[in-house]
């Protein structure tokens, strides 16, 4: 069998990648993968992980939000002078 080209490993990873947040198991996926594709059979299940883990990996980064770090509350001053309430 030919290699994929780059396009069609990116389709694949396309079909793979809205199963992932259904929270199927890797057998589950090959199996859908199978019945509904036209690749699913022809490739091993070390590709199929492959494919989910950038699939995973454009998920995360999809769900990044930019925003500022926020640096750690400062601690709370803890005084034996300081009166305490009540």
């Amino acid at each position: 069998m030919a290699r994929s080209t780059a396009a069609e490993i990116d389709r694949r990873i396309d079909e793979v990648r809205p199963l992932l947040p259904e929270c199927l198991s890797l057998g589950e996926i090959r199996t859908w993968t199978i019945k509904h594709t036209s690749w699913g059979a022809s490739v091993s299940i070390s590709q199929l992980k492959r494919y989910l883990a950038v699939a995973r990996e454009q998920i995360k980064e999809a769900a990044a939000i930019d925003r500022p770090t926020r640096s750690a509350p400062p601690a709370l001053a803890t005084s034996a002078s300081s009166p305490r309430p009540g």
